[in-house]
């Protein structure tokens, strides 16, 4: 029997998906934040809700639940689909609107609580 079968790992059961739940949830409520605000001045719709899922994702990390990566990773394809309609296929514009996904994508995969 393998004496590192059943121990949990330090990044799923420690400090670090809590801390990375409250970084998410922050970049999700400025992301709601300036998205409602731009919706009101006639702009895209989409940072509102996208900025919503962040925030939900963050205070589920914070709460250590299996559903977290799951909304996250849902938000990230949402948002690769919303950016191919708005840009197309051109590589420069949807960098800036890809990028931030991969990244958060990333470390919430890394992060997943169990």
């Amino acid at each position: 029997m393998n004496a590192f079968a059943s121990a949990p790992s330090r990044a799923s059961s420690g400090w670090l998906p809590r801390l990375f739940g409250v970084v998410l949830a922050l970049i999700g409520l400025a992301l709601a934040a300036g998205g409602t605000y731009l919706a009101v001045l006639g702009g895209s719709w989409y940072y509102l809700p996208a900025g919503l899922g962040l925030l939900v994702s963050g205070a589920l990390y914070l709460r250590r639940r299996p559903l977290a990566g799951w909304l996250l990773g849902a938000v990230a394809l949402a948002t690769l689909a919303w950016s191919l309609w708005e840009v197309g296929a051109s590589f420069w514009p949807l960098v800036p609107r890809l990028a931030p996904f991969v990244v958060l994508g990333a470390a919430g995969a890394l992060l997943q609580p169990c």
